[in-house]
């Protein structure tokens, strides 16, 4: 895996989630050459862009919060975007050992003025020195509160999020998820209330990302279910809202990263003829690869030979050792690890196998490679290759079966140029040491 997976912050250890509220504290203590922290960006971002309502609010938000991530990271590699579960109270969550967690104790209550550590990003209340008071984005905001109500949020479980629109034809599956997710999404913004309930001060409250996060996680898993490999795939994921253009459309440049904003002036670094401007859109593969969440599948399945067929060694030459093998797509974000036996005559190359390291969520193939070394013309063999997968537990039982024939020779007629009258001469040789014509 090429980075951190990103989880229930209620399920890391009191010390992990200290590291990602000291990586949000570092991100307000380094600036960009204007000034403003990485921080008081993200808000600059949001109040000049303002992405709601449209087809590119889900991958434009994960365009942000993957660039927040990587933020973060700049202080502490091991860090990730972990979110929040919105279907729980934060001051009564699920730790993922039988217990609850008050998550309000390192984000600060969840009534009243942002307090504990990350009290630091907000002006303790006081209107001097405050950007309210300045318009400055370099200055922190006035105060950051928040006004949750008790108990849990009443929002939609997962599994219907998820599944939102699966009945409806492939085309229309995207706007109907995309609506309903948005929907959840700005319910659990009233939720916490405060700065985060209000559309231009949201951004100003380090929540909003355990929220943002979450709603990125419920994207990338419609898009990680079975059967639905289409939704990986940037020509089809948008469904018939692919090729939509103008604001907040798929096709639209995201901003502000493509030296464009919605209101008032471009902001640093995305500025002029700056080599950190970036033209891309919502079907750029980059943004529509899912993040790595805790709560995302790692399948195996097997792609050839096609399940209950053998692998083939079929007229091999006599005494020409041949490889075959087992292609198996992994699809996740994790490399996993196969484990084989084969039956005699027929040998590995290598166990155990690792499949490629995945940059986020995606397919990979994994190939267990057999070496059959044939005897004699006319023999035939057969064996069994077994492999299993950690950490799936898979397992798969393939049978294989060989032939073998002699190995041919064939006629060639050539022109021996020594001869003073161009004779011709036949040679006889093994099909082996003959050329192959050029496309075979």
């Amino acid at each position: 895996m090429s980075g951190p997976v990103r989880r229930n912050i209620a399920h890391l250890s009191p010390a992990e989630r200290q590291a990602y509220v000291d990586a949000v504290l570092q991100a307000d203590l380094h600036s960009f050459a204007d000034g403003v922290s990485y921080w008081d960006k993200q808000d600059q971002i949001h109040q000049s862009t303002h992405n709601h309502g449209g087809n590119s609010f889900l991958p434009w938000h994960r365009e942000l919060v993957n660039r927040y991530e990587a933020l973060l990271q700049q202080n502490n590699p091991a860090v990730a975007m972990h979110y929040w579960d919105w279907t729980e109270d934060p001051r009564a969550a699920s730790d993922g050992q039988g217990g609850t967690v008050d998550l309000s104790a390192l984000v600060g209550t969840m009534n009243g003025m942002l307090d504990g550590p990350l009290a630091a990003v907000h002006n303790g209340g006081v209107l001097a020195g405050s950007r309210e008071q300045s318009g400055d984005p370099a200055d922190p905001p006035q105060s950051v509160t928040r006004s949750a109500a008790a108990g849990a949020p009443g929002v939609t479980g997962d599994a219907t999020v998820i599944t939102t629109g699966d009945a409806l034809p492939q085309a229309q599956q995207w706007e109907a998820f995309r609506v309903q997710l948005e929907s959840d999404h700005g319910s659990a913004h009233g939720y916490v209330g405060g700065d985060i309930g209000a559309q231009h001060q949201a951004f100003e409250d380090p929540f909003v990302f355990l929220l943002h996060s979450n709603v990125d996680r419920l994207f990338a898993m419609w898009q990680a279910q079975p059967g639905r490999e289409w939704r990986l795939d940037p020509d089809q994921v948008y469904g018939d809202q692919s090729e939509t253009t103008g604001p907040k459309s798929i096709l639209d440049p995201m901003q502000p990263w493509d030296g464009t904003v919605e209101f008032g002036a471009p902001i640093e670094p995305w500025v002029g003829s700056s080599p950190r401007i970036e033209i891309k859109n919502c079907r750029h593969p980059s943004v529509v690869r899912p993040p790595c969440y805790d709560t995302l599948p790692l399948t195996v399945s097997q792609v050839s030979p096609a399940p209950g067929d053998p692998i083939r060694f079929l007229d091999v030459v006599e005494n020409l050792p041949t490889a075959r093998a087992l292609r198996l797509r992994v699809r996740g974000c994790t490399t996993v690890t196969a484990t084989a036996t084969v039956t005699a005559p027929f040998t590995l190359l290598a166990t155990p196998i690792v499949s490629p390291d995945p940059d986020g969520f995606e397919e990979q193939d994994l190939l267990v490679w057999v070496l059959y070394t044939p005897g004699a013309a006319g023999t035939s063999d057969s064996g069994t290759l077994s492999v299993t997968v950690a950490p799936t537990g898979d397992a798969f039982t393939i049978p294989i079966t060989a032939t073998v024939v002699p190995n041919p020779t064939v006629a060639v007629i050539g022109i021996v140029k020594a001869s003073p009258v161009g004779a011709t001469v036949t040679l006889s040789v093994p099909l082996s040491l003959v050329p192959a014509a050029p496309g075979v």
